[in-house]
Parts: C-alpha cells; structure tokens; sequence
C-alpha cells in the first residue's frame, strides 16, 4: 500500500528522496533536470563536438510511469524503419522476410 503524508512530511519525504537522487547523479555520472515539462538527464558526451548532451525521460500518459523515452537509433532501428514503409508484398519481392 502507498503511504500518505501530511504537506510537511511530503516536503522532508522529497528533501530525502533528493539526497538519494544526488548520490546516484554522482555514481552513474548523469544529472536529473527538468525544463518546461520535460525531464532529462545530463550526460557527458564522448561525441565529436558535444560536451554535453541528455537521456529524455517522460510519460506515455497510460498509469505505465516514467520512463526513458527515447531509443537507441542503430542499425536494427534504421532498418525496421524502412521495413515498416514497405508492404508485405514488396518485403517478399526484396527477399527480406
């Protein structure tokens, strides 16, 4: 069962929740932020001309909680992104299924 708090306790419950999220901000190298309804965390970057960068963290909107929102874009995510634009037909005509 959740618990339930006065207004004050919610306020100490969140200072402490705070403090842990500053330790695990320092041990995985990655900073909680937030700006104009969007969440994220900070990074930094081993890309070529970035210092920073930012995991984005959200809400579906469907009770699932939050989450990483975004996704890895590598090979596998281009090609199901062409895959996805072809018919079943056209996929089986290309040899691809």
């Amino acid at each position: 069962m959740e618990k339930k708090y006065s207004k004050s306790e919610a306020i100490k419950a969140a200072n402490n929740f705070l403090k842990k999220v500053k330790e695990l901000e320092k041990k995985f190298g990655l900073i909680f932020n937030s700006d104009t309804d969007d969440v994220y965390l900070n990074y930094k970057s081993l890309e070529f001309g970035k210092v920073w960068d930012s995991v984005k963290i959200g809400w579906d909107g469907d009770g699932t909680g939050i989450k990483v929102t975004e996704i890895i874009k590598d090979k596998e995510y281009y090609k199901n992104q062409a895959l996805s634009k072809l018919s079943e037909e056209e996929i089986s005509a290309l040899d691809l299924k």
